[in-house]
């Protein structure tokens, strides 16, 4: 029996877990670039602390998981393609688009301000549209660098979708496709930019994501899968961990994320405690977070290093995350939900129209 078959059950319902860990991933990932500003625009000797790193492959898995909920319900059609493409869009394209608007006009109105990725009228088009493209440096940015990882969402979209379009199940046929892939950028070492994103051996964690989460829809976490899965997962998480590298270099994946994954699973039916569930709310709010980091921490981290010196490094590092954290909520609640709320609304009236139209002709 196929996902797309199968009916709902408990497991698919909002993992408070997940949640919370998406907030984690944002907050990692903005703690490492909040290092970085100080590092390049305070003070050099503060190193930068790269651990935060982690938070993109977490937010991948997360992805991962979600699609294979997500599609639960939909066939493997051209009319569940395009639904689960169209849900994918209606929810990332908006905030995007805006923020990226955003880095463009201030490239042009004030370029003295912007660090990196400086303004090129093609590069733009293509962070636009996500393809991917090299910038100035070499690196594969869209002009809003943390954009990067969208280029591999997308990519794992269209996957996916692909996948329910050719009537395929999504969430096995995607995977095989994905470590082909990666399997053959380790056999040609790709140059364009396009097959190093569609090669990348992040995009394994892609796999892990929809590995978690076809365990989960298929009996919650105490079933014969689930618990497979996790066993397999915590055993290959200690194995990256203390096994020497060379030995587990077939396996490109950090043993944190693999114990996290484990953990979506046996934790997919718990219940935060009290002391715990503003991180659920927090992660609501984690895509508007990682979005507008770049644009809000950097004039933070100025003001409170201007005004609250005597906090030292670490305390404004601290403090700059946790105003930014707030920052990032309030641009969640005040902007991103009215602006997908109304593109939902003119999206739905659009269909109807068309529909109309159709039945008319």
């Amino acid at each position: 029996m196929g996902l797309a078959a199968v009916s709902a059950r408990p497991a698919t319902a909002r993992n408070e877990f997940i949640q919370s860990l998406r907030f984690v991933a944002a907050a990692l990932v903005l703690l490492t670039h909040t290092t970085f500003y100080y590092h390049e625009r305070i003070n050099p000797a503060v190193g930068v602390w790269h651990g935060g790193e982690t938070g993109v492959p977490i937010f991948f898995v997360i992805s991962g998981v979600v699609m294979v909920m997500s599609s639960v319900m939909l066939a493997s059609n051209a009319a569940g393609a395009g639904e689960f493409m169209s849900r994918r869009l209606l929810r990332i394209l908006p905030l995007y688009w805006l923020v990226t608007a955003l880095k463009v006009s201030i490239a042009l109105a004030v370029p003295a301000v912007v660090n990196h990725n400086h303004f090129d009228l093609v590069h733009a088009v293509k962070s636009f549209l996500f393809i991917p493209a090299f910038n100035a440096a070499g690196e594969i940015r869209p002009i809003h660098g943390v954009g990067w990882t969208l280029l591999h969402e997308m990519f794992f979209y269209v996957v996916f979708a692909a996948m329910m379009l050719l009537g395929a199940r999504p969430a096995r046929w995607a995977s095989a496709l994905i470590v082909a892939l990666y399997g053959l950028g380790l056999a040609i070492s790709p140059q364009s930019a396009f097959m190093q994103v569609a090669t990348s051996p992040i995009n394994l964690y892609f796999v892990l994501g929809m590995a978690v989460g076809s365990a989960a829809v298929r009996g919650g976490p105490r079933s014969p899968a689930a618990l497979t899965v996790t066993g397999l997962l915590l055993f290959a998480a200690l194995g990256k961990a203390f096994a020497a590298p060379a030995d587990t270099a077939w396996l490109p994946l950090d043993p944190l994320v693999l114990l996290l994954s484990g953990l979506m699973l046996l934790l997919s039916t718990w219940r935060l405690p009290t002391a715990l569930k503003a991180s659920i709310a927090l992660g609501e709010s984690s895509y508007a977070l990682y979005l507008f980091h770049p644009l809000a921490a950097p004039p933070v981290l100025m003001v409170v290093h201007k005004f609250a010196s005597g906090l030292g490094a670490v305390g404004e590092i601290a403090l700059t995350v946790v105003i930014t954290v707030g920052l990032g909520h309030a641009i969640h609640l005040w902007l991103e939900l009215p602006l997908n709320r109304c593109v939902r609304r003119i999206f739905r009236r659009r269909a109807a129209a068309g529909r109309t139209v159709g039945e008319t002709a």
